[in-house]
């Protein structure tokens, strides 16, 4: 009788493959349905809120796995995946495009930038340059500090009226208005040091507030709250507002964060970003993993006419773009 020689061939050798291949796939299952379920549990602990910024990625990340374990007989990994596609799908489904109504009427449109231009970028001219073809009535800059005040005043000649308030760290701040500017003014909603600058223009003369903001990154439980406070104070100004308001900044949250549904639930304003797709403003040093934390918040009853992501001037931040209508019954 002959022993058994052990079948020593290349196909044999491959055998354990597939079940590392999907090992490694239920392992990206299971790591997406628990960041879907950790992120909707942001407003118990910041840790948890961080998850929430990925939605989009989860969705495609579930997309790729599920056709990898589509020929699978075992249909617990498919439910897993299910669940993680239709739980952010639902998240994400409000910012996809959509049909938007035009304007009727003579009423003037009212455009604004919105611009974390980063501390240490030095390409200053890319900005103004921006900026200056641009020409929206309204900007909001963030992390400016002198030097960047400096440069900005080479546009002058279109924005006369404006109110900035540089600072050697990164939330300097700063409004630039085509329009006259009534009781500017610096205001510290968190009780931190940290200013956002409140304004109000006369538009088809009627009045609108501005709010600028720019709370602190959420790393670590102190700095999320004083975030989710700064956020929660600025949206409880816009209520209590008495004409038409808009608030423009880097929220430091994405749209899915427990911060900003608070901060769109007590203010009574809308995202301008809804229906326009998910725009990602920053890192724009990053190819991968950019999410949407700069955002320009607008009345109910503002039509969108106009909603982007400009482009690369030298920040890690996207400029936010934003045009819209205020019909007249409402103002």
């Amino acid at each position: 009788m002959t022993a058994a020689v052990p079948d020593s061939s290349p196909s044999a050798a491959a055998r354990p493959i597939p079940s590392q291949r999907w090992g490694v796939l239920e392992f990206c299952a299971l790591s997406l349905l628990v960041c879907t379920i950790a992120g909707s549990l942001g407003a118990w602990y910041w840790l948890l809120d961080l998850c929430s910024h990925f939605r989009c990625y989860y969705f495609g990340f579930a997309v790729l796995c599920l056709i990898g374990v589509w020929r699978r007989k075992q249909s617990t990994w498919k439910w897993c995946l299910a669940v993680v596609l239709i739980w952010n799908g639902s998240l994400i489904a409000p910012y996809l495009p959509t049909t938007t109504s035009e304007p009727t009427g003579q009423v003037t449109p009212i455009s604004i930038v919105s611009l974390n231009v980063h501390t240490k970028n030095q390409n200053k001219k890319a900005v103004v340059d921006y900026l200056r073809k641009q020409k929206p009535d309204l900007i909001v800059v963030m992390e400016i500090d002198v030097d960047w005040a400096v440069a900005l005043k080479e546009l002058d000649d279109l924005y006369p009226h404006r109110l900035m308030n540089p600072r050697p760290d990164n939330f300097g701040i700063g409004l630039m208005s085509m329009w006259p500017l009534s009781r500017p003014r610096v205001m510290d909603f968190a009780d931190n040091d940290l200013p956002s600058i409140v304004a109000t223009i006369q538009h088809d003369s009627s009045p609108l507030q501005i709010i600028a903001t720019h709370p602190l990154p959420p790393i670590g439980s102190s700095r999320a709250a004083e975030r989710d406070q700064q956020l929660r104070k600025v949206a409880l100004f816009a209520k209590s507002s008495t004409i038409p308001c808009l608030v423009a900044g880097d929220f430091n949250a994405t749209p899915w964060s427990a911060a900003f549904h608070e901060f769109a639930s007590v203010s009574g304003l809308k995202d301008s970003a809804l229906g326009r797709g998910v725009q990602a403003s920053w890192n724009a040093r990053a190819w991968f993993m950019r999410i949407p934390i700069d955002h320009v918040f607008v009345p109910q009853e503002a039509i969108v006419v106009h909603r982007a992501i400009g482009p690369d001037v030298g920040s890690d931040h996207f400029p936010v773009e934003a045009t819209i209508v205020i019909p007249r019954e409402s103002q």
